[in-house]
């Protein structure tokens, strides 16, 4: 017998296919939650001890009991939750409910309170599972969430599985082919990749690079809104700032390097992969630069076996060190990159690298740490199991 059980809750009646989740809007096309997706990519998962709601009664009684749902912070906090879900959760001592909203690092507390409260369940029986460091095994507005490596998980399966996706094996890497200094990818806008797209053009040094600077889904009016609006120009010197709108209008112009698949939301086309070889080095411009967040932006410059900046706080280099990951800052000797004017000390330092220089180094002293980076994201355990342990244990201290 296990020492405990997850509930999984509202499940599609899909017996041949994969297994989902009803969320708001299920009668829509797509609205379900994909299990399987968000789970199995985890060292050592099983659904051995999961089974539906509705099948709780041939769990033994005293048995530790998790709800398990997902949801989406920031865009929302609506949850799908059965009756017979929210009877166990208020009424039974030994069920909790858990959360999964691990896409973003953004968490919306006290929105996730005010629903959790309209459900009338416990907040003290209610664990989040999320992307956002800064919370792991904190109660934030009555509930406590633990941060779980997720992104990581999820981007190596990805690797692993399929087909289209660019890779550089190490028999491959030929630093002698390279062309330019540096990759930048910007497919989705965010307010760091427009003022970081302004300091590419403003140096000039966007022509030594591959980078791309998309607009797939957002109309130009709502562009240019998000382009002026304080999210942005915060970050860089109000001086500045006639220019920089003078560069929206006649500089920073959709710059496109492969045709983008727009089924997906993350580009993982192996036409990318001639661009990672041309170049030297990434510099990523991560899904959110305030936070301590790495998502698959930098896992694929280590499959590719590049050297990354990562544009945002310097927590974010502490963490890939922490996971065993090479850095480099012998080659990015700054500490971090978060404005104007930090973005601009970056790329002077790259201005003055000369690329036969780097591709010497690159070939040399930095092809092992380049080959180590990719085994270490191949084989390092990230468990399913240290989650349930973190689960366990909170749920421990709030009863």
């Amino acid at each position: 017998m296990y020492n405990c059980y997850f509930l999984l809750d509202e499940v599609v009646p899909t017996p041949h296919g994969s297994l989902s989740l009803r969320k708001p809007g299920f009668k829509d096309h797509g609205a379900i939650y994909h299990v399987d997706n968000m789970l199995t990519h985890y060292d050592d998962f099983s659904y051995s001890n999961f089974l539906s709601t509705t099948k709780h009664k041939l769990l033994p009684t005293g048995v530790r009991k998790y709800v398990f749902t997902f949801t989406h912070m920031p865009l929302h906090t609506d949850l799908v939750l059965s009756h017979t879900a929210k009877l166990l959760i208020r009424n039974d001592p030994d069920t909790f409910l858990v959360i999964m909203s691990p896409l973003e690092t953004t968490i919306t507390d006290v929105a996730l309170k005010e629903t959790l409260t309209k459900e009338k369940i416990p907040l003290n029986k209610v664990i989040v599972l999320c992307s956002n460091i800064e919370s792991h095994q904190k109660d934030l507005s009555g509930v406590r969430y633990i941060a779980i490596e997720f992104w990581e998980s999820y981007s190596r399966h990805h690797h692993k599985m399929l087909d289209d996706i660019s890779i550089t094996y190490p028999d491959q890497y030929n630093p002698t082919q390279i062309k330019k200094k540096f990759l930048c990818l910007n497919r989705n806008v965010k307010p760091h990749r427009i003022w970081f797209y302004y300091c590419l053009q403003k140096s000039g040094i966007i022509e030594s690079s591959y980078t791309s600077f998309h607009l797939p889904t957002v109309e130009p009016f709502e562009y240019n809104q998000l382009a002026r609006h304080h999210n942005v120009l915060k970050y860089i010197p109000q001086d500045l700032h006639p220019e920089y709108k003078k560069y929206l209008q006649t500089r920073m112009h959709v710059r496109k390097l492969d045709k983008i698949d727009e089924r997906f939301v993350i580009n993982y086309n192996a036409t990318m992969k001639a661009f990672y070889n041309k170049c030297a080095f990434s510099v990523v411009t991560e899904s959110d630069h305030r936070n301590c967040f790495i998502t698959e932006k930098t896992y694929k410059a280590i499959m590719n076996m590049h050297p990354f900046y990562i544009v945002g706080v310097p927590q974010q280099q502490q963490l890939m060190r922490a996971k065993g990951y090479e850095t480099f800052e012998d080659l990015f000797p700054i500490q971090y990159v978060n404005d104007y004017k930090t973005g601009m000390q970056l790329l002077t330092l790259i201005e003055k690298m000369d690329l036969d220089v780097l591709k010497t180094k690159l070939a040399g002293e930095y092809r092992d740490k380049l080959v180590y980076n990719q085994h270490n994201f191949l084989n390092r355990k990230i468990s399913w199991n240290t989650i349930v342990d973190e689960i366990q244990k909170a749920t421990v201290e709030r009863i």
